[in-house]
């Protein structure tokens, strides 16, 4: 989960449902970051994961 905000990271194991470039994480982080919100992943194998963005 380290590498998630990376631009054009599409992960290794992970389910894919169509094509992916890698940027929408990274995108959202950076509009995140300009506008001072804060953004976190909580991610739990076999289960899923969450992507939390508090404004």
């Amino acid at each position: 989960m380290k590498r998630v905000f990376e631009a054009f990271y599409t992960g290794e194991n992970g389910r894919t449902y169509g094509e992916s470039t890698g940027m929408g994480l990274h995108l959202v982080k950076e509009v995140c970051n300009k506008l001072d919100h804060q953004i976190y992943i909580e991610s739990q194998q076999g289960i899923g994961t969450k992507v939390i963005i508090i404004i």
